[in-house]
């Protein structure tokens, strides 16, 4: 038997030695004993394609690459050991969780976990590495047992190790003699290798290993022991005291201590470099690889290194694209000559997976994607959730848009697939339409009646349904009842399960019910024809995968009865372990991978033969606390307990400390892992602004290497542009991104544009029309404007309003008539909504008592107000305020709130001699009940017929009764005043023109001419007053001062004219005092108006805002009708029209755009608002009618 140990720094020709031993052997005897080769499993399939490469002959068969499971499986056939049932990751997963199930009871700390995402591979990875690292469960409790004296032992680490110990003890009695996981097959190779003829006549080279653990350093010692010839080939440097070379040092050292300890002989060979090493035309390189780290510095002015800075980890993945691009394109390089490192996978594959598509670049990513997302997983996955939580909305709709408990029956081969799926979530988007405005429930899905499709309209106010109405009930009642159907059955197969094999092939016979195979088959075809060869490949793998889930947990629960809870966790922990399976697609890519794992020494050189290895390396992200990686603890045991445990004699995986100074060597390995070229880079931001630093790794070889090239990409124009135009797509991206950016550069572009112009005349238009792009829209034509509004425009007073806040908005409620999807939950217009019909009920019933608010009691304003109340909760909104404790309780308030309203309304008619007239008075031009109104011609030939409902109209008379005066009040949920500034820009319009609608209609309204009398808003709320302690103390004093500043919270804004007459009709007690707590009037001591706290206006002022206001509705009415619609919200103060709109996606009105301008509307005072409009009415017409 021959131990050896060849070792020797980078680049050397390490494996070069050992890859010829074995031509030239294969080469003098073809039929020799046979030689394995043992690497890392991400290196096995590199190492097998150069050990077949240079092969002249069948002598393949007499040596093999393999990793050490690999290896394992190979003996133990031979040897015996493989008749236990193989776990996967899934399997494993799903018998912990079973494990964590049954020992509820004898774990403290981890039940509070068990069913958090994520923590069952934690306590995986746990048991993984306790048999990594030969650790048994009775060592684990002698921990717990027998407490160290000297140790910082904490009760929670305690119960942690022991419940750690329980689960591992467990697993190993459940899985003794009947499973087998990864980590076992280590156990029974150690065991066999005695025993195995393969052995004792192969020889062996291990090579790509900087550390083992326990388990594979037993393997080695007793292959050391027992096969012809043991080769190990470590990256170390016999001579150096850097501080670098410690991790394969502490290797080599365990291996040697192992061979001794064994009586054991071996020999060392240590290469240094020569005229065929790895950086011997590389100059730089071989300057990194002896000085890395090394004190002093020692600078080098060598080239083959260069650095450059991003702006943020987007720009930085471009900017490699692009210089791998020109490698490829410009400097005969291959794809497979380059690899990427990276120091954080999470952060980068993503990125580099999309923007590496956009270039065109064959890339291969080392790592195991999850199969949670396929709609497959999630629909299982959250189907179990429907069940579990009685039909919750989210899980539901989650599982019905995965598509797979669509109707296929109907589907035709040669239909398009893809076409069908768009069709079917076009419908389910209507089914949760429905749904989300009516929180529906599990007893409405499982219903036999069929749902009935009515519009909420809101309160009082009938429906008719419409055909599409009918048809739309249709849809859904269709989709439901086949969704119903499907989940139902499921779940009446569910109950009647008791074992876990019953709920596996209850579930499984549900996807077949459900048809899953041949509808993953039409998705397999879909993705096939929108040629994504991923998705394609995810479908073909998905049911397999699902199949093995099965036989693992029909295998592993059997007829051992379980709850469903338990069966959907361990379900569940399956699926959450499921990963699809990637193959390298072809030879000729850029290899991608984490610093820490990744091994690419032995990709091939495509244009060389007989030579490998990579040439240029990118390291992406060396940012601090990434490269080199800032370590956390992330295991379910800590640093401290750790080390607790290797006092014990544990010892478990290397310390984060160690692992930090392991670090040193990663980085070694990859910075010297390319022939010719190294760049290293970072992101100098995130994408949210937050600053990223460089890495203490990145000053120093910046440091190392002063006069190497460094680029910071992405802040500023670059005259080099056209260095960096690669692919069609990316050039014509980045042409226009740079001209949007810098259009005073475009002469830079001309020769670029020119040649799109002349060879690609299609290209060039779409440029130029991109280039030339402005946020701006086109008004409608004539045609389009009456196909959407027709001849007459139907519109009330707030629908002109919006259109003056906006005009794009206003096209998009009223022309396409866009709306958000309706939710069932209670805003503050259904509020206002309730508020407006009780009163208006209430007034009503008094009415036709012939009594007013001034004639109520306070205990009738409580009576009615909770018999209102009662009644709209049952029709406000598909009784929403009847659906929990919470809404009731919230109903109880919102009665209060009608209640302080009607007691304040009942002191306002105690002291005026105002008394409503109308609630609810509508009027338009269809209008039988109510006011009569005529269309207005408009001067582009439209007509114009205005609608609405007027809150409350008032009536009063003077003494003689000849004269009598109209008002308007308006109910607002939220305090409210008449600003004349937004009368001007033609944003508050509703009050004017409901008063001028009332006193043009005074003789159909009371058979008499009436005058103004006031506008007014009344604010319907419940008073919140203040008090302090002194007040409290008189209670009769307190008592009237609340009363009284609750009448003054009711004082209603807006304006009165200057009249005495009807100031004093308004509040009848201004004879008696100065000031009103009902309308916003104050008096001075002789009778005259006050200069503050008045809102008079003057008859003329009156009469000039009746005019204005009617020529603003003329004008709005005209301009609509004229089909504008431009993007042009108004900005006043500082509220514009895009605070609360909810279109702001679809016009993506952006200020800093240019041509984004929001109108700038000045806030004025009282009188220069009127003074602006009575100027616009002389240059403009008087407006009437």
């Amino acid at each position: 038997m021959s131990i050896r140990f060849i070792v020797g720094r980078s680049g050397v020709g390490k494996t070069r030695v050992i890859l010829d031993e074995i031509k030239q052997a294969c080469d003098s005897v073809p039929q020799g004993d046979p030689i394995y080769v043992i690497v890392p499993d991400q290196m096995s399939f590199h190492m097998e394609y150069q050990l077949l490469k240079q092969s002249e002959h069948p002598s393949l068969m007499r040596v093999q690459g393999l990793s050490f499971s690999r290896f394992a499986y190979r003996i133990l056939q031979e040897t015996g050991g493989l008749s236990r049932y193989h776990l996967d990751q899934v399997g494993l997963a799903i018998l912990l969780q079973k494990v964590m199930n049954e020992k509820k009871e004898d774990l403290t700390v981890f039940p509070f976990y068990a069913n958090k995402p994520g923590f069952i591979n934690k306590v995986s990875e746990m048991i993984a590495e306790f048999k990594n690292y030969c650790v048994s469960p009775s060592q684990l409790f002698q921990c717990v047992n027998q407490p160290h004296e000297d140790l910082n032992w904490s009760l929670q680490s305690t119960k942690k190790i022991n419940d750690l110990a329980v689960l591992y003890e467990t697993f190993q009695q459940v899985s003794f003699n009947k499973y087998l996981m990864s980590e076992d097959y280590y156990t029974l190779l150690s065991e066999q290798i005695a025993n195995s003829q393969t052995v004792a006549n192969s020889d062996f080279y291990v090579d790509g290993y900087h550390i083992f653990n326990k388990q594979e350093e037993l393997i080695l010692f007793q292959l050391m022991k027992y096969a012809k010839s043991v080769t190990v080939v470590l990256t170390h440097d016999l001579n150096s005291e850097s501080q670098v070379f410690e991790m394969s040092g502490r290797t080599l050292t365990r291996l040697q201590n192992g061979a001794e300890e064994r009586g054991l002989t071996y020999e060392i060979c240590e290469l240094t470099a020569h005229e065929q090493s790895r950086f011997f035309k590389a100059s730089a390189l071989n300057h990194l690889e002896k000085h890395f780290l090394q004190v002093p510095l020692v600078p080098s002015n060598e080239e083959g290194i260069s650095f450059f800075t991003a702006a943020n980890r987007r720009i930085e993945v471009e900017e490699v694209a692009k210089r791998i691009h020109h490698l490829v394109h410009h400097d005969g390089c291959t794809y497979s000559d380059i690899a990427i490192y990276t120091g954080d996978a999470a952060a980068y594959d993503e990125l580099i997976a999309a923007i590496f598509t956009k270039f065109e670049i064959p890339m291969f990513l080392d790592y195991k994607e999850s199969m949670l997302y396929h709609p497959l997983m999630t629909m299982i996955y959250h189907l179990f959730d429907v069940i579990l939580n009685q039909w919750r909305h989210e899980s539901l709709f989650t599982v019905i848009k995965t598509g797979l408990l669509m109707n296929v029956e109907g589907f035709k081969k040669g239909q398009s697939f893809y076409e069908l799926y768009q069709a079917y979530q076009r419908q389910v988007d209507l089914l949760e339409n429905y749904c989300l405005a009516r929180n529906l429930k599990k007893s409405d899905w499982q219903t036999s009646e069929d749902w009935v499709y009515e519009r909420y309209q809101g309160l009082g106010r009938g429906y008719v349904k419409t055909d599409a109405d009918l048809e739309l009930e249709q849809k859904v009642n269709r989709i439901r009842k086949e969704v119903s159907t499907l989940i139902s059955s499921f779940e009446s197969k569910l109950k009647k399960a008791k074992t876990y094999k019953d709920y596996a092939i209850a579930t499984f016979s549900f996807l077949e019910e459900c048809q899953v195979p041949q509808k993953l088959a039409l998705f397999e075809e879909s993705a096939q024809e929108l040629q994504d060869l991923k998705l394609y490949k995810q479908h073909g793998q998905v049911w397999n995968q699902l199949l093995s889930l099965f036989e693992q947990l029909v295998e592993i629960g059997q007829e051992e009865a379980v709850s469903l809870e338990d069966f959907v966790n361990v379900f569940k922990s399956g699926i959450e372990e499921m990963a699809y399976a990637t193959v390298p697609p072809r030879l000729d890519q850029v290899s991608i991978g984490e610093l820490r794992r990744a091994r690419y020494q032995l990709v091939s050189d495509l244009t060389t033969p007989g030579q490998y290895g990579i040439k240029h390396a990118f390291v992406l992200g060396v940012n601090e606390g990434q490269i080199p990686k800032s370590m956390t603890e992330s295991s379910l045991l800590s640093e401290t307990e750790r080390e607790s445990l290797k006092a014990f004699g544990i010892e478990l995986a290397p310390s984060l400390v160690q692992t930090q100074i392991d670090e040193q060597f990663i980085l070694y390995t990859v910075f010297t892992s390319p022939k010719e070229s190294l760049t290293l880079s970072y992101a100098s931001s995130n994408d949210e602004g937050k600053e990223f630093l460089p890495s203490y790794i990145y000053a120093h070889l910046r440091s190392l290497f002063p006069d190497a090239p460094e680029d910071h990409v992405g802040r500023e124009w670059e005259e080099e542009v056209y260095e960096h135009l690669t692919t069609h797509s990316q050039t014509v991206a980045h042409l226009i991104a740079t001209l949007k950016q810098y259009p005073n550069r475009r002469s830079y572009y001309e020769p670029l544009l020119d040649y799109y112009q002349e060879t690609q005349p299609i290209v060039y238009q779409m440029i130029m029309q991109i280039l030339n792009y402005q946020n701006e829209v086109t008004n409608l034509d004539a045609q389009i404007t009456k196909q959407l509004y027709s001849d007459e425009i139907v519109a009330s007073v707030s629908r002109l309003e919006l259109f003056n806040q906006c005009e794009f908005a206003h096209y998009l409620r009223y022309g396409l008539k866009l709306k958000e999807r309706e939710q069932y939950k209670l805003d503050l217009p259904h509020i206002g909504e309730l508020y407006h019909e009780a009163l208006k009920r209430i007034a009503e019933l008094i009415k036709k008592e012939n009594r007013t608010f001034a004639d109520l009691t306070p205990d009738e304003c409580l009576t009615l107000s909770k018999m209102v109340s009662d009644e709209l909760s049952e029709q406000l909104l598909y009784k929403i305020l009847r659906q929990s404790k919470r809404m009731m309780k919230l109903t109880e308030r919102l009665t209060q709130v009608v209640y302080k309203t009607l007691l304040g309304l009942k002191y306002q008619g105690n002291h005026s001699a105002f008394k409503p007239l109308f609630f609810e008075l509508p009027f338009d031009t269809q209008q039988t009940t109510g006011i009569h109104l005529k269309s207005r011609e408009l001067p582009n030939g439209f007509k114009l017929s205005l609608k609405g409902i007027i809150d409350r109209v008032d009536v009063a008379k003077n003494e003689k009764g000849d004269h009598a005066y109209l008002r308007i009040i308006d109910y607002k949920s939220s305090e409210k005043d008449l600003e004349l500034d937004k009368v001007y820009y033609g944003l508050s319009l509703q009050l004017l023109t409901y008063l001028d609608i009332v006193v043009s209609n005074a003789l159909q309204l009371i058979d008499m001419p009436a005058e103004i009398g006031g506008l007014l808003y009344f604010h319907v709320h419940r008073p919140f007053i203040s008090h302090d302690v002194d007040d409290l103390l008189r209670q009769e004093a307190y008592e009237q001062k609340v009363e009284q500043m609750q009448h003054e919270k009711y004082k209603m804004n807006g304006y009165l004219p200057e009249d005495y007459e009807v100031v004093h009709l308004s509040d009848q007690r201004l004879s008696e005092q100065s000031k009103s707590d009902i309308v916003p009037i104050t008096l001075k001591k002789d009778g005259s108006f006050s200069a503050r706290g008045n809102a008079t206006l003057t008859g003329e002022s009156l009469q000039m805002l009746r005019r204005y206001t009617n020529q603003m509705i003329e004008e709005s009415a005209t301009r609509i009708t004229q089909g504008q619609l431009n993007i042009n919200p108004m900005k006043y103060g500082k509220s514009t029209a895009c605070d609360y709109c909810q279109y702001r996606g679809i016009c993506q009105f952006d200020p800093d755009f240019l041509g984004n301008e929001s109108r700038l509307l000045p806030k004025m005072k009282a009188d220069l608002a009127l003074e602006a409009m009575k100027c616009k009415l002389e240059e403009g017409g008087d407006g009437d009618e």
